[in-house]
Order: structure tokens, then sequence, then C-alpha cells
């Protein structure tokens, strides 16, 4: 049985806001942009590919 700490996810999070912080500071509104569109991609594989690939089709 595995048992996962709060801490190992408070640090994830610390370092997700500190890579997107780093990303902004960088890349200024392309770094932003960049950011979104990464959350878009992610949010059409969690809404469409992933649930077709549970439900046994191809996935595209």
């Amino acid at each position: 049985m595995y048992n996962v700490s709060g801490v190992f996810r408070n640090l994830l999070a610390l370092l997700t806001l500190l890579f997107a912080a780093v990303v902004i500071a960088v890349g200024r509104i392309r770094g932003l942009l960049a950011l979104i569109a990464l959350g878009i991609s992610v949010g059409v594989l969690l809404a469409f590919v992933l649930p077709a690939l549970v439900a046994g089709g191809p996935g595209c």
C-alpha cells in the first residue's frame, strides 16, 4: 500500500509556481502565453484524449 505525504505535494506546488514565475520573468508576455498554451494542451488531453483511451478508442 502506498502513502502520499502532503509535504511532497506542497513542494511540487511550490516548484510549479517557481517555474511559472521564472518563465514569466524571463519570457514576459511570450512566457505567459506559452504557459497559457501549455494549460490548454493539458486541458485538451484530459478532456478528449484520455477518456477516449480509457474507453478503448484510438485516442485521436
